[in-house]
């Protein structure tokens, strides 16, 4: 079964300071995630994910196509 995980405050801290930033804070605020009912969370899916989820796949034939995963 496939297993997903969020990164945490070290994994962020290091990607800063490789960047070249001297972060003084890194932390995780909390969030209610409260939709409105499943179109909401349709919305936030498509605003959220999606453009990460279609992002350009190069395939076998040289061409870059938009497709889900």
């Amino acid at each position: 079964m496939l297993q997903m995980s969020f990164y945490g405050v070290e994994e962020y801290s290091d990607w800063l300071v490789n960047a070249g930033f001297n972060p003084l804070r890194v932390e995780f605020v909390k969030k209610n995630m409260k939709h409105d009912g499943k179109e909401g969370l349709n919305r936030w899916f498509g605003s959220t994910w999606l453009p990460f989820l279609s992002c350009p796949q190069d395939n076998h034939f040289g061409r870059t196509e938009i497709g889900y995963w």
